[in-house]
């Protein structure tokens, strides 16, 4: 069975669930990675609470794509999956 499934991690800046500021994506296709990929993003505010974990400054992404911009990218890596 050729299953196909996609691992995707968010980092996010603060508590908002809007503050994503880094994506990984890993797509497997019959138990072997095919892609992997890390985006930065840059968060629709300035305020990180969460550098001190993941290592990610304003300073990082302020000139990195928004989530619309990088979805445009990932997205086919969504299709034809199995489940996420």
């Amino acid at each position: 069975m050729n299953t196909k499934f996609l691992a995707i991690d968010f980092e996010t800046a603060n508590y908002s669930r809007e503050s994503a500021c880094s994506i990984g994506i890993v797509r497997v296709e019959n138990n072997k990675i095919v892609h992997k990929a890390v985006h930065l993003i840059r968060p629709p505010s300035r305020e990180f609470v969460f550098t001190y974990i993941h290592g990610i400054s304003w300073n990082d992404v302020k000139n990195a794509p928004t989530f619309k911009e990088v979805w445009k990218e990932i997205a086919p890596y969504f299709e034809g999956i199995d489940f996420l």
